[in-house]
């Protein structure tokens, strides 16, 4: 999986077209239509609907003996709605003397999970049901994915249940190794064991500590030093590393490792109901269209610098987690950026109690920060962000050993240098008025910096106007040594401007702005 952070900008604008007739997906009455007007396969709610269904169950009415509930896993593994689901049919709703029975038609509750939702299994007594779910967040590692664990005790309102040590928004779950199927429950020793797909092995759970709990069964692993031989002297470098659990029954063994692109996960900032801005993720295989993962808010507000909403995003690895740099606006409007983390699963975040950069009383960007992007660079994180009036009146540089411990760093030649100003508008340029939503890339060969920015030359918001500003587009600077930058003249025309608006009557033919850039497969 590739991490993108960034937000989307839109810019529409009124042109001649003629109509086609492209009638909306019809998947049932079943199904949970979305509230926009216009929306494609993979944008509806699941509802009470059958879905790639991957498992079958029957268990008795907990309140009538006569009667019984058919329990159904959908995997929605064809992407038809935003997840997959965990289904309860009643029995007795069922019409006999019906050919076919429609979802709608019959008494059914339904519990949203995550796509690829896999097989299910019960606890005997606690109502206690295990769905497994193969759709990881994460990579390599010991605990990949999950087993969600679900209330089914009353079949009639299902739940998740509070037995999981782990929870995401609604979810509640425990982390298993990855790919988990099959889950099958022990009665006389209350333990469940899940069967991994690909892992080819068994895993343990104990059921009877509360909450439930990951049985450790490997014991501690020795591995030796890994070589990476570059065969060819073409400047290779290691990006992963191979290793065994057992490395006995690897010796002598030949692997060849072919790289298959995953999934792109995209971060950003959306409005919720109550004013509020959270951070939501959306998935891609092809990096081009995009289905919100389902669960609702990644990152929400909550601690005092970002009491009121969150911003701009930008997430990277590091080791056996997600971190991540945020924008944040307290509840009196001071714009921040603070650090988040999540285990590599990606399912809980955990936003730092105080920011990491703040603004500075009296100077450039007293009115806020905004607009995080970093790189990892030798020993040190390189943070990048926007500040001051409006979109932004510059750009400026910190560095520090960790998202939390960041000192600024700028070029001293430049009005705020002093206090990380590592790029101000161009008074001759495309961005004489504004410069902002940074991304950062460096070089692995060359240890060249390489900042894309956004900018645009609109006087109007000097005056104070909210409008989109005219002529929004991306320009490119570079730099040696991560401090002093210089604009590209490589750009359209020999400027700096390496994406510029649209054609008329394109989409983006307004402008465009605030890009995420990253390194894909080469």
């Amino acid at each position: 999986m590739l991490i993108v952070a960034g937000i989307l900008a839109t810019f529409l604008v009124a042109a001649p077209a003629c109509l086609l007739d492209a009638p909306l997906p019809e998947l049932g009455p079943c199904a949970e239509l979305p509230d926009a007007a216009a929306y494609e396969y993979g944008q509806l709610g699941i509802g009470t609907c059958l879905a790639s269904p991957s498992d079958l169950r029957v268990r008795p009415d907990p309140q009538n003996p006569e009667n019984h509930f058919l329990f159904v896993v959908n995997s929605n593994s064809r992407g038809n709605f935003t997840g997959s689901s965990l289904l309860s049919i009643d029995a007795s709703s069922i019409d006999l003397t019906c050919p076919a029975n429609g979802l709608h038609e019959v008494q059914a509750d339904a519990l949203r999970m995550q796509e690829f939702a896999g097989r299910i299994d019960f606890e005997e007594g606690t109502g206690l049901a295990l769905v497994t779910n193969r759709n990881t967040g994460g990579y390599q590692g010991q605990l990949d994915d999950v087993v969600f664990t679900v209330d089914a005790s009353d079949p009639r309102r299902l739940a998740f249940s509070d037995a999981g040590p782990r929870s995401w928004g609604p979810y509640r779950f425990i982390r298993v190794p990855a790919d988990p199927w099959s889950v099958r429950v022990n009665p006389w020793n209350g333990r469940a064991y899940v069967l991994g797909l690909t892992t080819h092995e068994v895993s343990a759970l104990d059921l009877t500590s509360d909450p439930i709990s990951f049985i450790d069964l490997r014991g501690e692993s020795q591995t030796g030093d890994p070589v990476f031989e570059d065969v060819d002297e073409s400047g290779s470098a290691p990006d992963f590393e191979v290793f065994g659990w057992r490395p006995s029954f690897m010796e002598d063994e030949t692997f060849s490792i072919r790289w298959m692109a995953g999934t792109t996960r995209l971060y950003y900032p959306v409005s919720e109901d109550d004013g509020s801005v959270s951070v939501v993720s959306a998935d891609s295989g092809d990096g081009v269209a995009f289905t919100q993962t389902p669960g609702g808010a990644v990152i929400a507000p909550g601690v005092d610098w970002a009491a009121s909403r969150l911003g701009a995003v930008s997430v990277q690895r590091q080791e056996d987690q997600l971190i991540a740099l945020v924008a944040g606006r307290s509840q009196d409007g001071l714009e921040q950026i603070g650090h988040a983390f999540a285990n590599e699963d990606a399912l809980d975040w955990t936003l730092a109690g105080s920011p990491s950069l703040e603004a500075v009383v009296g100077a450039w960007d007293e009115s806020g920060v905004r607009d995080p992007d970093f790189v990892r660079a030798d020993d040190d994180y390189r943070v990048y962000f926007a500040g001051g009036e409006g979109l932004g009146r510059a750009l400026a540089h910190a560095r520090g050993s960790s998202l939390t411990s960041l000192s600024r760093e700028g070029d001293e030649s430049l009005d705020g240098g002093d206090l990380g100003v590592v790029l101000r508008p161009d008074p001759a340029g495309f961005d004489q008025v504004a410069v902002f939503a940074p991304s950062i890339l460096r070089d692995g060969n060359t240890g060249e910096y390489l900042l894309w920015y956004s900018g645009h030359s609109d006087l109007s918001e000097l005056l104070g106007s909210t409008e989109v500003p005219a002529g929004l587009a991306v320009g490119l600077a570079r730099s040696d040594d991560g401090v002093h930058f210089v604009r590209t003249d490589q750009g359209e025309g020999g400027s700096a401007v390496v994406l510029g608006p649209g054609e008329p009557g394109e989409w983006d033919s307004a402008g465009v702005a605030a890009m995420s850039v990253f390194f894909a497969d080469g």
